[in-house]
């Protein structure tokens, strides 16, 4: 029996043809594990999908980074989470003031849940928070140079 086994190597490719026999005629068995039994096989390439940032699940990615600095209380951190356009419009300290006010006393110490709208570059947030003390109301995530950034101001 004749079998082929091709394999790719960058950019090319290399053919190996190999063959196998076996010693017994139609109807009779070799014994376990002779030559003629093997059976040689090759796994397939490992094809992981490429990660594209602009995808719900680059999103989902970055909702759960800016999350791990919310837990901590590093407003500062959170900042860097928002727009150009955003920053633009409030300074950071006035920025920390308003979430050390409105997030005071709050619990951070559970998973948050997000319920996502995608819509090429523009996506729609709403955070469910683990004290079930947020108002869920939808924010406006941007995908800008590469990054997801909250566009909600």
């Amino acid at each position: 029996m004749k079998r082929t086994l091709i394999v790719t190597l960058g950019a090319g490719a290399l053919l190996l043809a190999g063959c196998t026999s076996s010693a017994e005629g139609p109807g009779e068995e070799g014994p376990a594990g002779s030559p003629g039994d093997a059976v040689i096989s090759t796994p397939g390439p490992t094809v992981t999908p490429a990660f594209d940032p602009a995808s719900e699940a680059g999103l989902r990615k970055t909702l759960d980074e800016e999350y791990t600095h919310v837990q901590k209380g590093d407003w500062a951190r959170v900042y860097e989470f928002t727009s150009p356009r955003c920053q633009a419009g409030i300074p950071l300290d006035a920025f920390v003031a308003d979430l050390e006010g409105a997030y005071k006393d709050r619990d951070f110490s559970g998973p948050a849940e997000y319920l996502i709208t995608v819509n090429d570059t523009v996506a729609t947030v709403v955070i469910k928070s683990f004290d079930g003390k947020g108002k869920m109301f939808p924010n406006t995530w941007t995908f800008i140079n590469g990054s997801w950034v909250n566009d909600n101001c």
